[in-house]
């Protein structure tokens, strides 16, 4: 732990009690421009870590094993148009698929395309055989 993290900086912690770690930091900074648009940017968190709790510890995030990831590089502002890109596909009811590692245990993959589902057929507008009913 550094000096600035002893001097009382704020730190968002992320807690994950899977074996599988997130695929991208952008969570953390997104906690951080939460935490900021409700209480103010004096309250903006500096830094983030990962608890893993099947270790017990923090999750080292960087190859040279530090623990603590600062959050600065992403602003508000970024975070802000991530949500109202994610806002949009909601209101309009799109939903496309990013494929990864998250299809084995995803709610609609028994309808999705890329996870093979059996029933994509019947939802998956990129599947061969799908035919839009017509009313």
């Amino acid at each position: 732990m550094t000096d600035a993290t002893r001097g009382g900086a704020l730190v968002v912690l992320d807690l994950k009690f899977g074996s599988m770690m997130p695929e991208d930091l952008v969570q953390l900074a997104t906690y951080a421009a939460m935490v900021e648009t409700r209480y103010g940017p004096e309250y903006r968190p500096a830094l983030g870590a990962i608890y893993s709790g099947r270790k017990g510890r923090l999750t080292p995030i960087f190859k040279d094993g530090a623990e603590l990831m600062p959050l600065g590089h992403l602003p508000t502002s970024v975070i802000s148009g991530r949500v109202a890109d994610y806002w949009a596909l909601i209101s309009t009811g799109r939903y496309p698929a990013r494929p990864g590692r998250h299809c084995s245990w995803c709610d609609v993959r028994s309808a999705c395309v890329w996870a093979k589902g059996p029933q994509a057929w019947l939802y998956d507008s990129s599947h061969p055989f799908y035919r839009k009913e017509t009313a």
